[in-house]
């Protein structure tokens, strides 16, 4: 076991621009925008102009919203290429495109939604915890498409559960923390069955008929769950320094966090499934007063071995208490979230931190950072609560996400990179259907080129191309109209590390094209012509 300070740290200080103490506000998502050179040009040249370490903070808040209350919880990255967030007591989702535009999701009033996960087949589900329900939404205009009733059997006896932190398992199982009652749960929406687990020190305190953790009774406060690749369940607990899971026969097995200097009161926040199957969760740090009667406010983050069942690296940071981790886009990181002031980056191998970065944050007044998340375009997103903002910060791997519709007038696919046309496009379910992450577009640099954007005016069908022979050949032809340059992708398999292969089919009667990174599915097409490499991408995983 191995414990650390902020020795292994760099600081990174660029978090100035475009931030005031004012913030930006987000922008309303209205009709969308249709793609046109000069408006993806102005995108391009400003997403480029990004140094790692960039903020920006979006503000999330409606004019008619309550003075007194700011709320920003829970966020999660949808397949969609938006980033979800829930404002509990304002009761209501919302989400952000990549470009910081808005669209605010009222729920049900007192319901107050709080988890918020998409399943594997891209439904979105979030909680209502002040209602004991969790509930599947609409992705786009928020409607309750179904609810799921997880409180007791007899309320006004066993109290309330509420229904806190959400995950979905492979099976279509809505895993919840039950943070009032200490109870952890799931709902099978395709058995229709309920069920939920007790934890010991459930038996001290309740009932609880509050929404709130019964501390004093000595409740564990569970708050958030994460499901790790295999399918358990982990979960940590606020209240007794611990983290949990359900194993394969259901039960709870709980473990201490440890060597954290914070008096056996770590309060941990967050916990998820980091490189090398290690479990790692971040605490916010011992609440409880010294002999100074000051609050101990060193928050961090500890490395969990769920085979010897043991912690085996707890790194604290010095600055402020701590809030949420996340993954990294790199393979080799970890994020963690102060409440103020920073984020950090760990550079990890098997054996732990190799070193750190610590991520200057703009001056916007008191934040309460409490989430981050990796988002669609290669930089990491958080939220932070007392603000009701949502922020961005440019990593190394910024990018630009393409996605691709099919288009049910013209039975054919299209191709966008653009966050407002994307949601035009998402606005039209009716007309363009079948989304599908493909692959990331960089940003300008040396090693990439752009896509030649054409109309062919018999199809009406938009094609892209990097062939200078083919750009060459329909120019000059009137059934070609030349748009612009579009997204950027890279000529040789070698122009940087990690890039795939994007192929293209043509319909071998209306010469219509499709795209995709797997060539498996474009070689069963009947229709086609043989699956061709037509440029590299860095690959877009949601």
């Amino acid at each position: 076991m191995s414990s650390g300070h902020d020795d292994y740290s760099t600081t990174i200080t660029r978090a100035s621009v475009d931030i005031s103490l004012s913030s930006t506000d987000a922008k309303q998502i209205k009709n969308g925008t249709q793609w046109s050179k000069k408006i993806f040009r102005k995108y391009l040249n400003k997403i480029s102009a990004r140094e790692e370490g960039h903020v920006i903070d979006y503000i999330v808040r409606k004019d008619d919203d309550d003075p007194s209350i700011f709320d920003t919880h829970e966020m999660t990255a949808g397949p969609n290429g938006l980033v979800y967030f829930s404002q509990q007591l304002h009761n209501r989702v919302g989400y952000l495109n990549t470009g910081g535009k808005v669209r605010f999701l009222d729920m049900p009033d007192g319901s107050g939604p709080h988890g918020i996960e998409f399943d594997k087949n891209g439904r979105l589900f979030i909680t209502l915890e002040f209602q004991d329900k969790l509930a599947e939404i609409n992705p786009i205009d928020g409607t309750i498409l179904q609810e799921f009733n997880v409180a007791f059997s007899d309320p006004s006896v066993e109290g309330v559960v509420g229904p806190h932190g959400l995950d979905i398992d492979d099976k279509g199982r809505l895993w919840y923390t039950g943070k009032s009652s200490d109870t952890i749960g799931y709902y099978d929406i395709i058995n229709n069955e309920h069920k939920n687990f007790s934890l010991e020190t459930r038996s001290s305190f309740a009932p609880n008929f509050t929404n709130g953790i019964d501390f004093a009774g000595g409740a564990a406060g569970p708050i958030y769950i994460k499901l790790d690749k295999s399918g358990t369940p982990w979960f940590v607990n606020l209240g007794t320094n611990e983290i949990g899971k359900i194993d394969e026969d259901e039960n709870i097995k709980l473990y201490e966090i440890t060597d954290f200097n914070m008096n056996d009161n770590s309060r941990p926040i967050n916990i998820f499934e980091g490189p090398n199957d290690f479990i790692w969760t971040t605490v916010e740090g011992d609440d409880s007063t010294d002999s100074s009667e000051n609050p101990i406010r060193e928050g961090g983050i500890a490395q969990f071995d769920p085979v010897s069942e043991k912690f085996t690296n707890s790194y604290t940071q010095t600055r402020d208490k701590g809030a949420g981790g996340s993954t990294g886009h790199s393979a080799n990181s970890v994020w963690f979230q102060y409440q103020e002031k920073a984020l950090v980056e760990l550079n990890i191998d098997e054996d732990g931190r190799r070193f750190q970065t610590t991520y200057d944050l703009p001056d916007i007044g008191t934040r309460v950072m409490h989430r981050i998340t990796k988002g669609p375009d290669g930089n990491m997103w958080f939220t932070s609560l007392n603000q009701d903002a949502i922020g961005v910060l440019s990593t190394k791997t910024q990018a630009i996400p393409v996605f691709s519709f099919q288009d049910q007038k013209k039975n054919q696919q299209y191709l966008s990179a653009l966050p407002d046309e994307l949601t035009k496009l998402q606005s039209k379910p009716e007309r363009y259907r079948d989304q599908e992450a493909l692959f990331l577009s960089s940003t300008k640099n040396a090693q990439s080129k752009p896509t030649k954007r054409f109309t062919n005016e018999l199809t009406g069908e938009t094609i892209w191309t990097i062939d200078s022979e083919k750009v060459s050949v329909m120019k000059k032809s009137d059934n070609f109209t030349f748009e612009g340059r579009d997204f950027r992708v890279y000529p040789d398999a070698n122009s940087v590390d990690g890039l795939v292969p994007v192929f293209e089919v043509i319909d071998i009667d209306s010469g219509v094209r499709t795209y995709s990174t797997d060539e498996s599915v474009l070689a069963d097409l009947s229709c086609c012509t043989h699956p061709t490499i037509v440029w590299y991408a860095e690959p877009l995983t949601l």
